[in-house]
């Protein structure tokens, strides 16, 4: 485990929080040469994880940086503190992509069950040649659903389609109807009333 090295109050122009990671794995030197090795790879793996928090974070300003030399003033990820999904999907992925996907909401008052988002629509062009452009939430938290992932593609490829949906949904459930205490991640999630959202989901998209 890391160790914080120092600590020290400084004023700040802005607010917010800064996190400045440097020297990795510099006491593991295998770790660090296999790190070298698959810097880019692994900086992509970053970037993507990066992806995934300024989509659903509105009202916040996240920007990530990586300094390959001393002055390097470009972020390599940057959104504006938006309070809408889609203008952190523009920022993230530019506007042609935002012309390729639709909003989309459902709500099942009985369970309080509700979805949010969007999804790309089913004109020509729209979708992708990779499932690249996947992003599910529960409660905002980013996690890993593949019964989810599965209904969505085999509805997108019932209408014709040979390619992948881009999606981006945020699930709405009571706190007491899931458990995130599966992996250290916490990517994995329990949802008690899986078949619910299952069957929200599949009609919704119908």
């Amino acid at each position: 485990m890391g160790k914080i090295s120092s600590r020290e109050k400084k004023s700040r122009s802005i607010q917010g929080t800064t996190v400045i990671v440097q020297n990795l794995f510099g006491n593991l030197p295998v770790r660090r040469n296999e790190w070298i090795k698959n810097q880019k790879k692994e900086l992509l793996k970053i970037q993507s994880l990066v992806h995934t928090y300024c989509l659903i974070s509105t009202g916040r300003r996240i920007q990530l940086f990586h300094h390959e030399t001393a002055n390097n003033p470009n972020p390599l990820v940057s959104t504006r503190g938006n309070e809408e999904m889609l203008d952190n999907l523009l920022d993230i992925y530019g506007e042609k992509f935002c012309k390729t996907v639709e909003k989309t909401n459902c709500t099942v008052e009985e369970s309080g069950f509700s979805i949010s988002g969007y999804v790309s629509k089913l004109e020509l062009g729209c979708g992708r040649a990779s499932s690249d452009r996947k992003f599910l939430y529960i409660n905002n938290r980013p996690v890993d659903l593949p019964k989810v992932c599965k209904i969505i593609h085999e509805l997108y490829r019932s209408n014709g389609r040979k390619d992948y949906p881009s999606y981006i949904l945020n699930i709405q459930i009571p706190t007491n109807n899931y458990d995130i205490n599966l992996t250290p991640d916490k990517r994995k999630i329990l949802i008690h009333s899986e078949k619910e959202v299952l069957d929200m989901i599949k009609s919704h998209f119908e």
